[in-house]
């Protein structure tokens, strides 16, 4: 969990992902690097507990699992506790996302998670390890699926 003193609670994420002014010089070198140059705006950010899509990263460690957003420039995935840009529909799963990826996951195997927010409920696809759907579906007993919170269809 970020931990921060600072009164705006959006800029705890900002400690450990790129704040939104090197997300503008981000561009500005990258189309410097092909001799373009233009005006570039400062990127627009989300209001708080708007956003209806995620793509989250997860991995098994010890005997249960982290499930956050990589850190800036690294592979590190940084295990998120709060997030005060996702709707708090998509917040409330993961606890029982990380209930199931501690079972389902090999130990240091990671995988992504897309979560994305429709009208029926949460779209819920989780890829990257061929093995995590044979895992799911081979130690997880979709009858008890809804322990976890979760809806499974096999």
């Amino acid at each position: 969990m970020v931990v921060t003193v600072d009164s705006d609670p959006l800029s705890s994420c900002f400690n450990l992902c790129d704040p939104p002014a090197s997300l503008k010089q981000r561009v500005e070198t990258a189309l410097a690097q092909h001799g373009l140059t233009t005006e570039i705006r400062q990127p627009h950010l989300s209001p708080p507990w708007t956003r209806r899509r995620a793509i989250l990263r997860a991995m098994r460690v010890g005997k249960g699992a982290v499930l956050g957003f990589n850190a800036a420039k690294s592979h590190r995935i940084v295990d998120m506790q709060e997030n005060y840009i996702l709707r708090p529909e998509l917040i409330e799963l993961l606890p029982a996302l990380r209930g199931l990826l501690s079972v389902a996951l090999q130990p240091k195997r990671t995988a992504e998670v897309e979560m994305t927010l429709v009208d029926q409920g949460v779209d819920l696809l989780l890829k990257n390890d061929a093995r995590i759907v044979g895992a799911v579906l081979n130690k997880v007993d979709f009858t008890k699926a809804r322990l976890y919170g979760l809806n499974a269809f096999a």
